[in-house]
């Protein structure tokens, strides 16, 4: 496995084109990641940033994390740099 540590994102690319997210704003989390999931991602953060608003995700799918727009765009540019790493664009 390949390990990503972006600025919001820490996690491991495996071999099945899946990424496994183990911390997303310095929150320890185990979820995994599959190619339409991270391009809905992107799509959804590119929304939040071309609206100039905050957006909330979740973690763990329970804890709701706020996003200010400057935590927006650096997971926006780290999806962006996975979807790279794995042939997603």
């Amino acid at each position: 496995m390949e390990h990503f540590h972006g600025n919001m994102v820490k996690g491991e690319l495996s071999g099945e084109k899946e990424f496994v997210i183990t911390q997303i704003k310095n929150l320890d989390t185990q979820s995994v990641l599959h190619p339409n999931q991270l391009q809905a991602m992107y799509q959804y953060l590119s929304k939040q940033l071309e609206l100039s608003e905050d957006c909330i995700i979740t973690v763990n799918d329970q804890l709701p994390v706020r996003l200010n727009g400057q935590d927006t765009e650096s997971l926006h540019q780290d999806i962006n740099q996975l979807m790279n790493i794995m042939n997603l664009h």
